[in-house]
């Protein structure tokens, strides 16, 4: 079930005429592909690299 996030979303990007809402991978657990699908936007997701974590400075 939506919680009306992924929708209000969807149609801020529909209102200000956006075909394309792009989107880090970690945001696949709570955004809904199909909620853009349904206004016709393309929802992409970014292949953006992955950095290695700092170590610990204590």
């Amino acid at each position: 079930m939506h919680d009306g996030k992924t929708e209000r979303l969807a149609i801020l990007c529909a209102q200000a005429g956006g075909a394309e809402y792009l989107s880090d991978p970690s945001a696949s657990e709570y955004i809904y592909e199909s909620v853009f699908a349904a206004r016709g936007i393309n929802l992409t997701w970014l292949d953006s690299p992955r950095y290695p974590e700092c170590p610990s400075l204590g």
